[in-house]
């Protein structure tokens, strides 16, 4: 059975662990780009690209934009910004 994902208490600045040049094709250059840990998302949590999420075994890239965003079970929905 899914178990809900807590929402933030704090700064969605506490899930960020890294900020690294990433390229991006429509860009047509590297832009700067926050990286976030996964596992330190909340459900409510809106992340607008350039943005990379990383977690153990996969990572998402958010273009430009584009959001994810994190609903109540933790699933990361990706959409035009």
């Amino acid at each position: 059975q899914p178990r809900e994902w807590p929402a933030r208490k704090g700064s969605l600045e506490a899930a960020r662990i890294d900020t690294r040049p990433v390229f991006f094709h429509e860009a047509g250059s590297f832009l700067k780009s926050p990286v976030f840990d996964r596992y330190g998302l909340a459900a409510g949590d809106v992340i607008r690209g350039p943005a990379v999420i990383e977690e153990m075994d996969s990572t998402s890239l958010i273009h430009p934009g584009y959001r994810a965003d994190v609903d109540t079970f933790g699933n990361l929905r990706l959409c035009q910004d």
